[in-house]
C-alpha cells in the first residue's frame, strides 16, 4: 500500500488523513481537539482566553503536542506509517511562532498571536500612516 498523509493544524485542532493511492480513498484518519484533548493549555476554543477581545494568543507547544498526538492515534488506529510516501500540510493562518534556537520547543516567547489576534491595530495604522500603500505591495 502507498499511502500519502494530510494534516491539518487548525485554530481548534489538528487531523490527519492516510489516502491510499491506489484505491483513491481515504483509508486511516485520526484528530485532535486541542481544548478536549489537551486541557493543560487551558484553551478550550484553540487559544488562550483573554480579558482583551483584541488579544488572541496561543501556546506554540499546543500545537507541536496535538502533531504528535494526532500521528500516535493514526498509528494505534493501525496505520502502516512506514508506508506513507509523502506528506503535505496546512496549519494556522497568520500564525507566528518565535524560536529561540533550533530546539524544536525552545520557543522565545510562552504564546503567539493566531489570525483571530487584533492586539496590534495601532502599531499597523502607523506604519501604514508612515508607508502608505508602498508597505501593502
Amino acid at each position: 500500500m502507498k499511502l500519502t498523509l494530510g494534516i491539518d493544524s487548525s485554530t481548534q485542532g489538528v487531523k490527519a488523513v492516510a489516502w491510499d493511492v491506489d484505491a483513491q480513498k481515504v483509508v486511516f484518519s485520526a484528530s485532535v481537539n486541542y481544548g478536549k484533548d489537551l486541557p493543560q493549555y487551558a484553551s478550550p476554543d484553540g487559544f488562550l482566553p483573554n480579558g482583551n477581545v483584541l488579544v488572541r494568543h496561543a501556546d506554540p507547544r499546543m500545537w507541536v503536542e496535538g502533531l504528535e498526538l494526532v500521528l500516535k492515534r493514526l498509528q494505534a488506529s493501525g496505520c502502516p506509517m512506514d508506508q506513507i510516501a509523502a506528506i503535505g500540510g496546512d496549519a494556522q493562518q497568520h500564525a507566528t511562532v518565535y524560536l529561540e534556537s533550533l530546539d524544536p520547543l525552545v520557543f522565545s516567547r510562552r504564546t503567539s498571536p493566531i489570525w483571530m489576534d487584533s492586539s496590534t491595530g495601532s502599531e499597523v495604522a502607523a506604519l501604514d500612516a508612515k508607508f502608505g500603500a508602498r508597505l501593502r505591495t
